[in-house]
């Protein structure tokens, strides 16, 4: 089966929202990645697509691009909000788990702080 973007079910999407990249189940990030590149320009390069990229091109063996992204995505931090999963995917796709729980840590913090007060 050749899919480059479906839902967590398996179904293929036809848009780019809601994408998971089929490449973690069937080991096909050369198909995958047009599909997020391409949701990456139409979504005004969403961090959400950025993390996810991210972790799609570790999985193809292109870390300086998955560098680069996450690079990007500091800098967006820098001047607004950049949603945490967007850090978590990238952190995880690249391997660095303590980092990934570190944000998981920060979106734990500021929820309990939101709804606690």
């Amino acid at each position: 089966m050749s899919c480059a973007a479906c839902s967590p079910y398996g179904q293929t999407m036809p848009k780019p929202s809601g994408i998971r990249i089929c490449a973690y189940r069937q080991g096909l990030p050369d198909e995958a990645i047009p599909v997020l590149e391409k949701a990456l320009s139409v979504s005004d390069r969403s961090p959400a697509v950025i993390g996810v990229l991210v972790r799609a091109y570790v999985f193809a063996g292109r870390r300086a691009d998955a560098l680069r992204l996450l690079a990007e995505l500091k800098r967006r931090r820098q001047a607004g909000y950049v949603p945490t999963a967007a850090f978590v995917h990238a952190y995880l796709g690249l391997g660095e788990y303590d980092e990934a729980f570190a944000w998981l840590s920060r979106l734990t913090r500021s929820s309990q702080t939101c709804c606690n007060s």
